[in-house]
């Protein structure tokens, strides 16, 4: 958990190096398009669809961020992550990216074993002013695939 912690710290004092702009997302869900349920240890349980979080993405020039935050994961454990964005710009009201990073919060799940497992997150998303709607799709995990669901605002 240090490591995240110093993490965050080292991340977020970065986010006033570069002079684009800074967005707060709020992480609000996912769908688990092939699957409702896993094991965990013998027992079926339901994916957690309500992935609640929070998070700080800064632009350091128009198609470059990092990400930084924490959700809610499908496997019901708290997840941090620490990501880098690559995308057309914000400032068209539809934009792609491709975010590549690290999350906490999987160990001992169907996922793996470890604790920290790298994530490629493709995203379209629609952009109106200082608002943002963002899509992800992560492509076949444990016989499911994954839509999440970002709300983004500007400041």
């Amino acid at each position: 958990m240090n490591k995240i912690i110093l993490l965050a710290i080292l991340a977020s004092s970065t986010l006033h190096a570069g002079q684009g702009d800074t967005w707060i997302n709020v992480h609000l869900g996912s769908n688990h398009l092939n699957l409702d349920t896993y094991i965990d240890e013998g027992v079926t349980r339901e994916f957690n669809e309500q992935n609640l979080g929070l998070g700080i993405s800064h632009e350091f020039i128009e198609t470059l961020d990092l990400r930084v935050g924490f959700f809610d994961n499908s496997y019901h454990k708290t997840s941090f992550y620490l990501a880098g964005s690559v995308h057309t710009s914000y400032k068209k009201p539809i934009a792609l990216a491709l975010q590549i990073g690290m999350a906490t919060g999987y160990d001992n799940t169907p996922v793996g074993e470890n604790n920290v497992v790298p994530f490629i997150l493709p995203t379209i998303s629609v952009n109106i002013k200082s608002f943002r709607g963002e899509l992800g799709y992560i492509p076949w995990i444990e016989d499911t695939s994954i839509v999440t669901f970002t709300m983004g605002y500007k400041f």
